[in-house]
């Protein structure tokens, strides 16, 4: 369990402090073997309560619920049950994920987000459609989860959810915005290239899986306007 963000340099972490390093405890949660049935909303909150986690219950047009949560960091992020057996009910799957803003004068670099991409297997991270940056993990419970597992997994997504904000921060130094062959970024391209043609696109359990339809309600939940963006600037290029 990692309870720590890696450093990128001293000047970066003063010109962006409201993302710190998160502050979890090494037992964060009581009865940690607990089994959770699901992911419903009701197993989920108690957890990010207990951890600290500002939470409060969004609802879609059809009727799916999810979780905007908050960290102390500054970092948002959502928690979005799916594959639903009974209305919002009887959730076997999850999916996290924050989005952090982008505009003209700074847009996201493609080579430093696919570089994070490659080398952090626990996440994926993309840019969407709006040029805006996009970190997102997929978690099942055919089989239940313990409520131990469940505020690792949280734990671990706002670590990396804190690194990649300060990756994309930094970015504009570390990496040309057109790159060239000699950026380290540009050598994880063709392993991303790899991976994604040997993906399974099934998996174990009661849960059905199509790798491309988990981003479909993340574009949908973003459109809402009801989940936060977290906002990149980057004041040392400005």
């Amino acid at each position: 369990m990692r309870l720590s963000t890696a450093s990128i340099g001293a000047i970066f972490l003063l010109c962006a402090p409201a993302f710190a390093q998160n502050s979890f405890s090494t037992d964060p949660v009581s009865n940690s073997k607990g089994v959770l049935p699901n992911f419903d909303i009701e197993n989920i909150k108690p957890v990010l309560d207990e951890l600290g986690v500002q939470s409060r219950i969004g609802t879609l047009p059809d009727g799916e619920r999810f979780l905007n949560a908050s960290h102390e960091s500054g970092l948002n992020f959502v928690l979005h049950p799916r594959d639903c057996r009974a209305g919002t009910s009887n959730c076997l799957s999850l999916i996290s994920f924050a989005f952090y803003s982008t505009d003209e004068a700074h847009p996201h670099n493609p080579q430093t987000v696919s570089a994070f991409n490659a080398h952090t297997a626990a996440v994926g991270t993309f840019i969407d459609s709006d040029g805006d940056a996009v970190i997102n993990r997929f978690d099942l419970a055919s089989y239940g989860v313990t409520r131990g597992t469940l505020s690792d997994t949280v734990i671990m997504f706002v670590d990396l959810g804190i690194e990649f904000y300060h990756t994309l921060y930094s970015s504009d130094q570390t990496v040309a915005v057109e790159g060239d062959e000699s950026d380290l970024a540009a050598n994880y391209l063709n392993a991303r290239t790899l991976i994604s043609m040997t993906q399974s696109s099934a998996a174990g359990g009661v849960v059905s899986i199509d790798y491309d339809e988990t981003y479909a309600p993340i574009a949908d939940l973003k459109a809402s306007g009801a989940v936060r963006i977290n906002k990149i600037r980057n004041v040392a290029a400005e």
